[in-house]
């Protein structure tokens, strides 16, 4: 009872309403069974979409070709489509995310991903980039859910455990980096 009334108090503070923070909780068990899988849209004309299961059904373990896929689809298309893992942590906070959006909203939203791994070279060249960012790692994405604000998404991404959550004007940041916050979300961020 205790979290259902955390999740109702943070659904409050992001601009849910008391209703659909209800749902958000009551749908917990049935987010669980859809974990595995991530839809994911980008301004790439190579491959501007994918939808994939990243998680073996059967003992949950990565399916390794659907990492490839999806540590391809997180390449710096900015730097010669230059790749590397990415961390699989990352596609189950997403696909998590993904989830609580879907049980809010009635309806499966895709991630749409405005940066994904960035090449430490690129990295150097962006304005207020952290000189470690976790784009770096492999272990961050900046992106929107179309129809929620970035302070809802970064609420819903406090309330599953992200490490970093920053709050953008147009997007949201989250990473698989220790807990911290930036952005309108640090005054509401839930310390572990």
């Amino acid at each position: 009872m205790r979290r259902r009334h955390l999740l109702l108090a943070i659904a409050a503070a992001a601009s849910f309403s008391q209703a659909e923070a209800a749902e958000l909780a009551s749908a917990e068990a049935a987010l669980a069974s859809d974990l595995d899988r991530l839809w994911v849209r980008r301004d790439d004309p190579l491959c501007p979409e994918i939808d994939l299961r990243f998680r073996k059904t059967n003992d949950r373990s990565v399916d390794r070709d659907a990492l490839l896929h999806l540590s391809w689809f997180w390449r710096d298309i900015k730097d010669h489509q230059r790749a590397v893992w990415i961390d699989p942590e990352l596609f189950d906070l997403l696909s998590r995310l993904q989830g609580a959006a879907a049980a809010l909203a009635g309806v499966r939203r895709p991630v749409m991903l405005l940066s994904g791994y960035r090449t430490p070279e690129r990295n150097r060249t962006l304005e207020g980039a952290a000189r470690r960012s976790m784009h770096v790692f492999g272990r961050a994405a900046d992106f929107t859910i179309p129809e929620f604000t970035p302070s809802q998404v970064g609420a819903l991404a406090a309330i599953l455990g992200a490490g970093g959550v920053g709050l953008y004007d147009r997007f949201t940041h989250v990473d698989t980096g220790r807990p911290r916050a930036w952005g309108r979300i640090a005054t509401r961020r839930i310390r572990r």
